[in-house]
């Protein structure tokens, strides 16, 4: 989406089927990379976190959540919500689908 979106007070613009650029997650690799920080609450001391890149996550429960590490592309996207959830000032995000072109 356009940058102008960024900003909240714009939403009231946006409206089903509507086309737009999106950075949308591009896998590239197969299996994907996850990030395991070492320990959560410790940070280096530039702010990032500590932690290695593994494709397999010990803690498959249905409560863990995780981090996955992956490119991100400009492409063109629909947007599939409707109109209520686009505009409103209380749901910060709206579905979308990657538009994918057929070539000859």
């Amino acid at each position: 989406m356009s940058l102008r979106y960024s900003d909240s007070s714009n939403w009231h613009d946006i409206e089903k089927q509507m086309i737009f650029e999106a950075w949308v997650p591009y896998v590239s690799n197969r299996p994907i990379d996850f990030f395991v920080p070492y320990e959560p609450a410790k940070y280096t001391y530039d702010g990032k976190r500590v932690g290695f890149l593994t494709e397999l996550i010990e803690d498959d429960s249905i409560f863990s959540s995780h981090k996955a590490v992956t490119d991100l592309k400009r492409r063109k996207v629909v947007i599939l919500s409707r109109d209520e959830v686009c505009q409103s000032q209380y749901e910060d995000d709206v579905l979308i689908a990657k538009i994918i072109t057929i070539k000859d």
